[in-house]
């Protein structure tokens, strides 16, 4: 089901590559964290590796790029400052992790320092404020989980047309938090759906997301009327596309707009009939086994549910590959820590 994909982690060169050659739409995000890693060593090497893959790529209308900071408590003020700017000189979106939890807003809000959640700054305040404070909002900005806001900070987003991506299931499975989905849509801010990554995802599958975030929403609000089936399957659809600013190209199935499509098959089967209400029946009964093709661009990714650009039994076999590689290493770690990981929460 999902024709496009916002990523932000190392390597955004292999995912380029990757989404070049199934077809798919992406959003590659140049990530930035303040601690070295294998993939870089300081702010200005994350930020020119990632410029590299963007110059690459410029010419794939398929592939867009953004700024990715991490978050704000892996991002220091002057590394935010120094996207944020080149950002607005490129005319690029920025994606970023930012109030995932209320323990990252409490501890920011104290300036404690001993807390690994606490944001990089040495203003204390809130993330979302600090972010304000130093002119880095604005409708180019794509916060995802936004879990733990105010009052106040709805009104912050509303004004400074922040875009909000709302992870229901990773912040059920990681206990994160609720987004306030229904007051910031009634404030006027877009809010699109997300999944996060497969550790605290695993399925990565949108009909999934948008079934449990009219679910979730219902039971947030203690209101059965709140995000109805069309505001979630517009949340999925054309607001993801607003918030990574390619609506004008897709989201929607309108004259003029790429023919990116998904057919999904309803009442062919009998968790999908009787069909009295498509958009309902679509959001609370149909699951991605029910997605029978796919185009983007024109180009046919998935026929009578099988992949067409890729090979799935090839690539099974090396997921399982990585899978082993993974297991092994991380029993050495545990063995050589002394520590045990619950792997199956």
């Amino acid at each position: 089901f999902i024709l496009l994909v916002s990523d932000m982690y190392w390597y955004p060169g292999e995912t380029a590559r990757a989404a070049r050659d199934s077809g798919i739409r992406a959003a590659l995000g140049i990530g930035l964290i303040d601690f070295p890693s294998r993939y870089a060593s300081t702010a200005d090497d994350y930020i020119a590796r990632g410029r590299e893959v963007a110059e690459e790529f410029k010419l794939l209308s398929t592939l867009s790029f953004t700024y990715a900071p991490h978050s704000p408590y892996t991002v220091s003020d002057s590394s935010w400052s120094t996207l944020g700017e080149l950002a607005r000189g490129e005319g690029r979106r920025m994606h970023a992790h930012v109030h995932e939890t209320q323990t990252e807003c409490d501890a920011s809000l104290a300036l404690d320092k001993a807390n690994p959640l606490c944001h990089r700054s040495d203003h204390a305040s809130t993330p979302l404020k600090n972010l304000e404070r130093m002119g880095i909002l604005g409708d180019n900005f794509v916060a995802v989980h936004m879990t733990a806001l105010t009052d106040e900070e709805i009104e912050i987003c509303a004004r400074h047309k922040l875009h909000v991506i709302h992870c229901p299931t990773s912040a059920m499975k990681l206990a994160s938090g609720v987004c306030r989905v229904s007051d910031l849509l009634d404030a006027g801010v877009n809010v699109a759906l997300g999944t996060d990554g497969p550790a605290s995802n695993n399925s990565l599958d949108m009909i999934e997301e948008m079934k449990t975030s009219a679910i979730l929403g219902k039971l947030a609000s203690r209101d059965p009327t709140r995000l109805s089936a069309r505001t979630c399957l517009r949340m999925a659809t054309i607001n993801g596309a607003k918030a990574l600013d390619i609506d004008q190209v897709t989201g929607s199935l309108e004259s003029g707009k790429a023919a990116d499509l998904v057919i999904i098959e309803i009442g062919t089967r009998a968790g999908t009939s009787p069909v009295f209400h498509p958009e309902s029946t679509i959001v609370y009964s149909s699951s991605s086994g029910d997605v029978s093709d796919v185009w983007v661009h024109g180009r046919r990714l998935l026929a009578h549910g099988k992949l067409v650009t890729i090979d799935e039994p090839k690539l099974l076999e090396r997921v399982r590959g990585w899978a082993k590689k993974l297991e092994s290493f991380s029993k050495e770690r545990v063995a050589s820590n002394g520590n045990t990981v619950n792997v199956t929460a």
